[in-house]
């Protein structure tokens, strides 16, 4: 039997319009090309242009779609904030969608952190997320349709330890859990949806990354033991692989999830429900839909 087309229709974007800051790399990429395979037009914003080109030339070949637009802005900047809102609006002709993705990954003990540091990762993890939402919405409500969803991270849930230096980094993830719920409570019943994604670990350039600067700065094995170690904190024994944040995506930004607002929804694999790590799993179970990402 086939899929009734009627269940489909539910998860349809054609004429929505959508922004993704962040939206060239990782998991941004894969939250972008979520919107796209839906029929959703998509600005991706990020710092860097030539990362940008690259990311809309790729999207455009593997959802079959023009609908990609790029454009740059810098998060810690207020007025290219302001400038860049002002571009999606009016090339997009408005915004439907805003998903607030972009972070500034802040890993340093409170009293090494400088005050340059700290005003950068306030800004950028949560106040260019307030702006950005604060231009969008009005017209949201305006056609009483929108979805805002926030990148939170389950370090903004459980402590990831003593010694990974988050206590600037976790609190504005936190925040944006507490923006999407109380905003949710003034925008909702305008047809304005808002929830956050608490963003467990996944196996993107920036963890493969991070294994090589420490295989190459500690050594012995340290970049494996890493990787190894956020294996072991996942119910499911390995990290997340990015296409799998797709589903969650679609389902919160379009009329399938139309009754989830305010939420604070975990896509970790199971980590912010482990009290102790699991034993190192040999052979984890991969969707066959990701296998080609591996």
């Amino acid at each position: 039997m086939a899929i009734n087309k009627s269940t489909l229709d539910k998860f349809d974007l054609t004429g929505k319009t959508a922004v993704v800051t962040g939206g060239g790399t990782g998991l941004g990429y894969a939250m972008s090309r979520a919107l796209l395979l839906l029929g959703a037009k998509v600005l991706i914003a990020a710092r860097r242009e030539d990362v940008l080109r690259e990311a809309a030339t790729k999207l455009k070949a593997e959802c079959s779609t023009d609908s990609v637009l790029f454009h740059t802005v810098d998060l810690n900047d207020r007025d290219s904030v302001k400038a860049f809102a002002d571009y999606a609006q009016r090339t997009l002709d408005g915004v439907d969608i805003f998903i607030g993705n972009a972070g500034n990954g802040l890993f340093k003990p409170v009293e090494d952190t400088a005050d340059t540091e700290l005003d950068d990762c306030v800004r950028v993890n949560f106040t260019a997320n307030f702006e950005l939402t604060r231009y969008f919405l009005p017209t949201m409500r305006e056609r009483r349709w929108g979805r805002i969803l926030y990148s939170s991270s389950a370090s903004a849930i459980l402590s990831p330890g003593a010694l990974t230096g988050v206590s600037v980094y976790a609190p504005m993830k936190a925040a944006l859990n507490s923006l999407a719920r109380t905003l949710a409570m003034e925008v909702s019943q305008e047809g304005v949806n808002v929830n956050a994604l608490v963003i467990g670990t996944y196996l993107t350039d920036m963890s493969g990354a991070k294994k090589a600067d420490l295989d190459e700065g500690v050594g012995h094995d340290a970049g494996s033991r890493f990787i190894e170690q956020m294996e072991t904190n996942s119910a499911l024994g390995r990290l997340g692989i990015p296409r799998e944040l797709e589903g969650m995506v679609q389902l919160l930004t379009t009329d399938a999830g139309s009754f989830i607002t305010g939420q604070s929804i975990a896509v970790d694999g199971g980590m912010t429900s482990m009290i102790w790590a699991n034993p190192p799993v040999k052979d984890p179970v991969i969707p066959k839909y990701c296998a080609q990402d591996i």
